[in-house]
């Protein structure tokens, strides 16, 4: 798997070319957010790298730069969850030269947990949602739960016994998933993605939910097993696999959303015209075959619809956070 996804980045890395590579769509004119000489614009991605959501950040920073007319990179600074680069990015000038891309495992996940101390919205502003990608409900492939239908019955056979893998003491989707099915799950703890597959592998937990790009290897190499996709719709990365409403859970959709955010105070000027470069960084069908290996479609939010979208998150969020009463993402002792 890590070959695979190592290998997807080099083709994406190398896809993109250099900054100074040419790029002027027709409709795109130079975007100014700032006078020349100021320095480089940056996109701060509050995660390691190797991701979706550094690849996403990758792709943007290059289309961006040639959109602009201006140097734009990229700076990974992952820790505590992500908070790191969230305060970074938080604290930066508001003047459109730091820029926060960010996923609702944060904007609207980690920071509903009452043990964070960081006000995201009154720090932080949107610029717009970027793109999305959905997740898959997965087995190992030798499980003998075939079906959404399955997992149920074995999860009320022994209330509690169904385990599945998150890098954190509870995974939200899927605290919702088991709150929409009426199941108790326990979660195991995992340092990262391939010590998540080790814990499939070797039968120390049942089920995961997976980034579609993170899933679509293992279960093209038959590894594991798809049960349903979070989407509203069927993927093209895996046209046979029903969507989770398909498969018996109504009105489940849940995604990893990307966004982009600025420092609260960014002239609204400023806003506007990073959210528009921003849109135009992310169109186009080259685009769409540059990040469909990763599972992630473009969404080219706009501001005006940014609100609305995140109250929603938030409110959906909040409300199981409450429910499950978690005050942090660390695993109670």
């Amino acid at each position: 798997m890590l070959s695979r996804r190592r290998l997807a980045g080099l083709a994406l890395a190398g896809a993109l070319g250099p900054l100074s590579a040419p790029f002027r769509p027709a409709s795109a004119q130079p975007v100014s957010v700032g006078a020349a000489g100021r320095r480089a614009i940056t996109i701060v991605v509050p995660y390691a790298s190797g991701g979706p959501p550094h690849f996403v950040g990758r792709l943007l920073g290059v289309r961006l730069s040639r959109l602009l007319g201006e140097p734009v990179v990229v700076e990974n600074r992952p820790g505590q969850g992500g908070l790191s680069g969230v305060c970074y990015a938080g604290e930066a000038q508001p003047d459109g030269r730091t820029l926060l891309l960010a996923t609702n495992g944060l904007y609207a996940m980690t920071m509903n947990i009452r043990s964070c101390r960081f006000d995201f919205t009154a720090a932080l502003t949107p610029v717009g949602l970027l793109a999305r990608t959905p997740l898959v409900l997965c087995v190992p492939a030798a499980s003998p739960i075939r079906s959404v239908a399955d997992l149920a019955q074995a999860a009320r056979r022994a209330p509690g016994a169904l385990r599945y893998v998150t890098p954190h003491a509870y995974n939200l989707p899927t605290l919702l998933l088991a709150d929409m099915l009426e199941i108790s799950v326990t979660s195991v703890l995992v340092s990262g993605a391939l010590a998540g597959f080790e814990a499939l592998d070797k039968g120390d937990a049942e089920f995961t939910l997976l980034g579609l790009g993170a899933a679509v290897p293992f279960i093209h190499g038959g590894r594991l097993r798809a049960l349903g996709v979070s989407a509203s719709h069927r993927t093209a990365q895996l046209p046979d696999v029903p969507t989770l409403a398909e498969a018996g859970l109504p009105g489940f959709e849940v995604a990893t959303d990307f966004a982009l955010f600025a420092p609260t105070g960014t002239p609204e000027g400023t806003l506007t015209r990073l959210n528009q470069a921003s849109i135009e960084a992310l169109s186009g069908q080259d685009v769409m075959t540059l990040l469909a290996p990763i599972g992630v479609e473009p969404m080219q939010g706009t501001r005006a619809a940014f609100p609305a979208y995140l109250e929603a998150e938030n409110r959906r969020w909040l409300q199981l956070t409450r429910q499950f009463d978690i005050t942090s993402m660390e695993r109670p002792r």
